[in-house]
């Protein structure tokens, strides 16, 4: 972000705001327009080379992605399929979009999705964001869950999943012979309890 620059063309009281908002929520920094009110306007500096920038790290390097039964590689922003076909798109914002849809979807979102990416210069690769599917078993969708608690544990995975903490749901409603079970396991059966 301070290698934008557009960011040296901020005031200082500007700047402060924005390293402020980067520290209260890391993982918005891939989003410029988020930084500060009036957002990319202010950070394209001289011929638009902020706006470049800008755009070329919404498209990260590589990774894997994985939403609807379908597991993606990632070169440059693009998802390709298991024969290297263009699928779709990906960005560092949250946004993808599979070829067909009409609209953009976000992985911060659909707590199914898996999402790792990657950014390269020169030999070094980092990983930027490594989310996995926060309900691999359904458990907040099993009909004995409270729609209000379901409710608020998928806003607080969406919103932890937005600040690149990979939480996940382990377990959920369980019946009276289900938590027995788990109680005795270890103490009157064999395994772990």
């Amino acid at each position: 972000m301070t290698a934008d620059p557009g960011y040296a063309a901020l005031t200082a009281e500007q700047q402060g705001g924005l390293l402020q908002r980067f520290q209260e929520a890391p993982n918005a920094a891939h989003d410029p327009s988020t930084w500060w009110p009036g957002g990319l306007p202010q950070l394209r500096g001289p011929c638009g080379a902020g706006l470049a920038a800008y755009e070329d790290a919404l498209k990260p390097d590589g990774g894997t992605f994985a939403v609807d039964g379908s597991t993606y590689t990632i070169q440059d922003g693009q998802l390709l399929d298991s024969e290297g076909v263009v699928a779709g798109s990906v960005r560092t914002d949250g946004t993808y979009q599979l070829v067909g849809e009409d609209q953009p979807r976000n992985y911060y979102d659909d707590h199914h999705a898996r999402v790792r990416l990657t950014e390269t210069e020169g030999e070094t690769t980092s990983t930027l964001l490594d989310l996995h599917d926060a309900d691999p078993n359904g458990v907040l969708t099993n009909d004995g869950m409270n729609d209000t608690f379901t409710g608020l544990a998928t806003e607080t995975l969406r919103d932890v999943r937005r600040e690149g903490i990979d939480m996940r749901a382990q377990s959920g409603y369980r019946s009276f012979t289900e938590q027995d079970r788990l109680y005795n396991q270890g103490c009157t059966t064999t395994g772990k309890s």
